[in-house]
């Protein structure tokens, strides 16, 4: 009996050791970085992103894709990673942000003092704001998943349980987390500027960018300054298609960045939710239908044949050629391959003169291929044409599936879409 009890005890003692040293205790999260409408990501209590790499398990949960088809689950994300990944996402994340080393300004109020003020002669815009997926870029946790307003996130990965949000005196101190800000996700001043002084007059207006400049914040990947993205003239793409956030870098190199075109807020409300338009208290899309295009001031005369009036002109002329965290594999009638991904391009033009796909990406197909003053020749058939007419192809709006074509087939189709009738 002695022997065993020894024996016990010391299992026991290198147990206890090991609970000491943190080993095989679960992680702590305590925020969730999005999850309003497609991946979440999750932060552990010493300020760093959760990775395969590092975690030893999945640590990115996509939401379902009802038009892709695809079902919510946790993904690999970073199995690569050696060491801790650092947050460094403020700058697009939150308000009032600053680089490593620098406080916030003292000039930002918050976005609950100016809904204070302006629930009332600005109810709408309110209501709008607090369904958007601005609101929901960095979400706390107190014990358990936050509540977003269209979707839910799941429990943490394998290993994680939920932890309490620290302070900003808190997590500011955090190895993880670099840089500051005043207020997480992107609030009103993100776009209109600090507003001390206007709270303290309201006679003495805030700046507020043009929407080009508040979007182009963070609808880009470029080259990182500072904790934040900068310009580069490069679409970038992953061998099939364009990379997520680079809206801005489409919208530049496309036919509509002219003297007098339409701008981001042209299309978008930038107050309210796109993705979820249709359940929203308001609809984040100010163009929506197809009159809405082919009005006088914009494309007038333009009319859509082969039976084609039941799809939208954004279907075809934004098609979802660019992916953030799901797409899927359509093969085409010859064989070939597609993709279709869950983000829309910003590209508008369509290039259906192009011989093939390739004509579409440069030659490694890290990036679109652009003109020589930076304008992109279009999007090719395999994304305007081909996402719906291949096999398994996409339905939108709950259509029958469409007929089955061939790549050179769709180039002699495509231009007598908008034949003269």
């Amino acid at each position: 009996m002695g022997r065993k009890y020894k024996g016990w005890s010391l299992i026991c003692l290198i147990l206890g050791a090991f609970v000491l040293m943190g080993l095989g205790c679960p992680k702590k999260a305590i925020y969730v970085i999005g999850g309003y409408g497609w991946g979440a990501h999750f932060m552990d209590k010493d300020g760093y992103i959760a990775t395969d790499g590092v975690n030893g398990v999945n640590t990115q949960y996509n939401l379902a894709n009802s038009l892709i088809g695809t079902p919510a689950k946790f993904v690999a994300y970073e199995p690569d990673q050696q060491d801790p990944k650092p947050y460094d996402c403020g700058g697009c994340h939150t308000t009032g942000f600053t680089k490593e080393g620098d406080s916030p300004a003292s000039d930002y109020v918050g976005s609950g003092t100016c809904i204070g003020c302006h629930s009332v002669s600005h109810g709408d815009i309110v209501r709008a704001y607090q369904e958007s997926g601005h609101q929901y870029m960095l979400n706390a946790v107190n014990g358990g998943p936050p509540t977003l307003p269209f979707s839910e996130v799941p429990e943490p990965p394998e290993k994680f349980t939920w932890d309490t949000t620290p302070g900003n005196s808190d997590l500011f101190s955090l190895p993880g987390i670099q840089g500051q800000w005043k207020e997480r996700n992107i609030g009103c001043e993100a776009c209109h500027g600090p507003g001390a002084e206007h709270a303290a007059n309201t006679s003495k207006k805030p700046s507020l960018d043009t929407a080009k400049a508040a979007c182009s914040k963070c609808h880009i990947m470029g080259t990182p300054v500072d904790g934040v993205e900068k310009a580069d003239g490069i679409i970038e793409a992953d061998g099939n298609l364009i990379t997520y956030r680079q809206e801005w870098e489409e919208w530049n190199a496309s036919p509509h960045n002219t003297a007098g075109g339409p701008d981001c807020s042209y299309c978008h409300n930038p107050h309210a939710t796109t993705i979820y338009g249709d359940t929203a208290k308001i609809d984040g899309r100010r163009v929506y239908k197809n009159e809405d295009c082919t009005t006088s001031n914009c494309h007038p005369g333009v009319t859509i044949g082969f039976n084609m009036t039941n799809l939208m002109c954004i279907d075809c002329h934004m098609p979802k050629a660019a992916t953030l965290a799901v797409s899927r594999l359509i093969i085409g009638k010859e064989g070939n391959y597609n993709y279709v991904g869950d983000i829309r391009s910003h590209q508008f033009k369509i290039n259906a003169a192009a011989d093939s796909a390739n004509a579409f990406f440069n030659t490694d197909r890290s990036a679109v291929q652009l003109d020589s003053n930076g304008k992109v020749p279009g999007l090719t058939l395999n994304f305007t044409c081909a996402q719906c007419h291949s096999k398994g192809g996409i339905m939108p709006h709950g259509l029958p599936a469409a007929t089955e074509y061939s790549f050179d087939e769709l180039k002699t189709f495509a231009p007598q879409v908008h034949a003269k009738q």
